[in-house]
């Protein structure tokens, strides 16, 4: 492999990891705030995705409003699954296996019933993946690359604005403790909601790149998912910074495995991938003692107690 493929393999993975970004840190932001694997984003993704499709190539609607309208449908799911599903499970305090159980079904049914409307034929949100390109020091860089950067930009930079507001420290203190934050007044009933809804605004992104660029059948948000998955752990779970990380870190190495393991395996990969990491690393990827200050940090820091004064 010579300099010039390397770079545009590494390239094009970083490029490609953007939609992998979003939805890794939609599956974290979730976990982080109510505790749960919360694998139901498989089935919405589907649900965005195919209506997207409906939306914007058969009823030639404008991406934009396209976009508009599937987030409106995705979050008012996602609310709803969280308002009549998990809160009903907290309030029987019904234990963790209940929640994965219900969430997978969950999925299953809804990528199902995207199946039953939209077929299994595999469907592209745009009428060409082949975008034009131009050379930049020897790589080939195409303008949904630069779209698909500057979106995830702009959503990571609008999350950090968020958890300086009012509403993003309310789900700091419920993610921290949601029993402490109540005698605040802070109801994390709400707080879940308002989770779910924005859970939804970067899947939905996370479909419109990814349609973008490839084509998906409805089953295939699970493979999509189990990256998130994979991510969160590898990044430590709790981290959403370390879930992009990681996230890039599994696009570049997709990326490159395909001149070790050919493209018929590669879906294969991202199980083998999910059984090694819950088997090595099931806490997060360690850093280093002397991990450099100005890099982010894998994996949130641990909270000292308190000692009381006397």
């Amino acid at each position: 492999m010579n300099l010039s493929v390397f770079a545009q393999v590494l390239w094009s993975s970083i490029a490609f990891s953007t939609f992998y970004v979003l939805l890794s840190v939609a599956f974290a932001l979730y976990l982080k705030i109510t505790k749960v694997w919360n694998f139901t984003q498989a089935g919405l993704f589907s649900v965005g995705y195919f209506f997207i499709y409906g939306a914007h190539r058969i009823f030639a609607l404008p991406a934009w409003l396209s976009i508009a309208a599937a987030i409106l449908l995705v979050a008012a799911l996602a609310m709803a699954i969280e308002h009549f599903g998990f809160r009903t499970l907290r309030r029987r305090r019904s234990p963790t296996l209940v929640y994965f159980i219900l969430s997978f079904m969950i999925a299953e049914f809804l990528i199902y019933f995207v199946t039953l409307l939209a077929g299994a034929q595999p469907q592209s949100l745009s009428a060409s993946i082949f975008v034009p390109s131009t050379p930049v020091f020897g790589v080939l860089v195409t303008s949904w690359d630069g779209g698909a950067l500057l979106t995830v930009a702009v959503l990571l930079l609008a999350l950090l604005a968020l958890s300086r507001t009012t509403i993003g420290r309310k789900m700091v203190a419920v993610a921290d403790n949601a029993s402490l934050a109540e005698l605040f007044r802070i109801r994390p009933e709400r707080i879940y909601l308002a989770t779910a809804a924005l859970s939804a605004v970067l899947i939905v992104a996370a479909a419109w790149l990814f349609g973008t660029k490839s084509v998906a059948v409805p089953a295939s948000s699970l493979d999509l998912i189990f990256i998130a998955v994979i991510s969160c752990i590898l990044g430590g779970v709790g981290s959403l910074a370390g879930a992009a990380v990681a996230a890039v870190v599994l696009s570049i190495l997709k990326g490159f495995s395909i001149f070790i393991v050919p493209s018929i395996w590669q879906n294969a990969l991202v199980y083998y991938a999910l059984v090694l990491v819950v088997v090595f690393f099931p806490n997060g990827v360690r850093l280093p003692p002397r991990w450099p200050s100005w890099l982010p940090a894998l994996r949130p820091a641990p909270i000292e107690p308190k000692v009381a004064q006397k």
